[in-house]
């Protein structure tokens, strides 16, 4: 029903709007004074009749707006050369972002199907034709009296809606047997998701197992977090461990130790063998140098002797300085020879690998007691199941979502009127009704299977399997350096007899002139 009226620049109309009541609106007033206007802008807005001269004079174009009881707007626009409707549907709120709304254009002479479906003013069809019982015509007021017999009757069965109960039985029967089709399909639809409801019995046990594979997961995330730390504790270990045995060994060898000999006076004698062995390196430079320029030719006469003067000052300073070291030499000729010094090159390797010996087998004990102490990693559990499982769910939801459709659909369809000798309709509803039940059904099963948690992803075991690799690889080279360090115990008992025996034979330390034993010999610091 029209609850507002607007009229701008039509016919007699500049800009007029009319509250129209919830009853029955009676226009009433003197003549040519617009009443018959209003009624043609009605049937322009609903019809769009043939254009003629509605636009007022002046205005570019004319423009009927009825707003509905039910929040729409329907806007009918008059121009020189077209006409325009726009339609607003639940009042402005749901207008376009410039307020334009919904645009129809180039129609033809029919308004929009939309805007009929929203207005409810089109004529009735009748068998003899068309009659308009919405808007009466200004020449015509006595409705149906001027009329045939076979007119009125048209009009009142289409009022009766004898045809329109005829259509409709028609259109139902079509439908029903659709609906017959289509109970059928849901019907087995409900029968394969009855069986694979069946199937999905067993999820409570497969959550259960699912809830423990992820603690254990979490477990091993924080384990594997926990070996850089433990790697680092153990690095520090090892080199807290090293320096302990070095610090041991050094307490041991110092506490035999007895108060050295005074050192003799040096350092002149080190200087003045420095010194000489530099002056030697040079004269044996300048007499190479010497040899090499003899055989050379005298060089050709220049006119530029810059460079020659420079040469023989360069030679006149090097004279001086042999001369220099000549003096030298000669004052370190009264100096008795240095004492030879033995060859301790080997007993030093042998320090270094005796050494290199104990760190490696101290390591090898922190290493192996930090692997004792560890755990085995815990089994991984197959997830091909739990894949298929989560698949099959999926499909289910798929189904129960095209039937909860199809169920809507059924919903939507209108309830006939009421026909009698329609038996076999009231069964048929009544198995609808039991197709709808189950449906119902299947919609509460489906939303209790919406419920539950989406199965996890599948988690992949390569971080469990470089764990186990690497403690394989660990345990392996734990034994590698368990046998190493027998062989270094071995070598290092051999190497300690060897310099034992090599000690006695030398004498006295050519460094120091100590006794040469083996606690002597391993001083920390000696020889320097």
């Amino acid at each position: 029903m029209i609850r507002r009226l607007i009229i701008k620049d039509y016919m007699a109309h500049e800009n007029t709007v009319l509250e129209l009541a919830p009853g029955v609106t009676v226009l009433t007033g003197p003549n040519n004074t617009g009443k018959s206007a209003v009624v043609e802008a009605i049937r322009s807005l609903a019809q769009n009749p043939v254009p003629h001269h509605v636009i007022r004079h002046g205005a570019g174009q004319a423009m009927v707006r009825a707003e509905l009881d039910s929040g729409e707007i329907v806007e009918w626009v008059r121009s020189r050369g077209s006409t325009v409707y726009h339609l607003y549907r639940n009042g402005s709120d749901l207008r376009g972002s410039e307020g334009e709304g919904e645009i129809f254009a180039k129609f033809g002479r029919t308004p929009p199907q939309e805007v009929r479906e929203v207005l409810r003013l089109d004529p009735v069809e009748t068998e003899t034709g068309c009659i308009d019982i919405h808007i009466g015509n200004q020449r015509y007021p006595v409705f149906l009296i001027d009329q045939t017999g076979s007119q009125a009757a048209g009009f009142f069965a289409a009022s009766t809606e004898a045809e329109y109960l005829l259509r409709m039985q028609q259109a139902l029967k079509i439908r029903t047997d659709r609906a017959k089709g289509r109970r059928k399909e849901l019907v087995q639809e409900c029968e394969e998701l009855e069986g694979a409801l069946r199937a999905l019995v067993p999820l409570d046990a497969l959550e259960e197992e699912v809830s423990r594979a992820e603690q254990a997961f979490d477990t091993v995330q924080a384990l594997q977090r926990s070996i850089p730390v433990l790697d680092e504790w153990i690095r520090v270990a090892e080199e807290l461990e090293g320096s302990r045995v070095r610090k041991a060994l050094t307490c041991v060898l110092l506490r035999g130790l007895e108060h050295p000999p005074d050192p003799l006076e040096t350092e002149t004698l080190e200087r003045l063998l420095q010194d000489a062995a530099t002056t030697a390196a040079q004269l044996a430079l300048f007499l190479e140098l010497e040899r090499t320029t003899g055989t050379l030719l005298p060089p050709p006469s220049t006119a530029e002797t810059e460079q020659l003067d420079l040469l023989t000052g360069a030679m006149e300073k090097s004279v001086a300085s042999l001369r220099h070291y000549s003096l030298q030499e000669e004052t370190l000729g009264v100096l008795t020879s240095p004492p030879q010094l033995l060859e301790v090159a080997d007993l030093e390797r042998v320090q270094d690998e005796m050494k290199r010996g104990e760190g490696l087998l101290s390591a090898a004990k922190e290493e192996g007691a930090a692997l004792e102490a560890l755990i085995e990693p815990p089994g991984t559990m197959d997830t091909h199941v739990l894949g298929a499982l989560v698949f099959r769910m999926e499909s289910i939801l798929k189904d129960w979502e095209r039937c909860r459709l199809e169920r809507e659909r059924l919903d939507a369809l209108q309830a006939p009127g009421d026909l009698h000798g329609l038996h076999a309709l009231d069964l048929l509803v009544l198995a609808m009704e039991e197709t709808t039940a189950q449906l119902e059904r299947v919609g509460r099963e489906g939303r209790l299977l919406g419920g539950l948690r989406s199965a996890p992803e599948p988690l992949a075991n390569t971080p469990l399997e470089d764990l186990i690799g690497q403690l394989e690889r660990t345990r392996q080279a734990r034994d590698s350096v368990e046998d190493a360090s027998r062989k270094v115990s071995r070598m290092l008992a051999l190497k300690r007899d060897e310099v034992a025996t090599t000690l006695k034979t030398a004498g006295l330390c050519p460094l120091c002139g100590h006794a040469l034993d083996m606690q002597h010999f391993l001083e920390a610091g000696h020889g320097r």
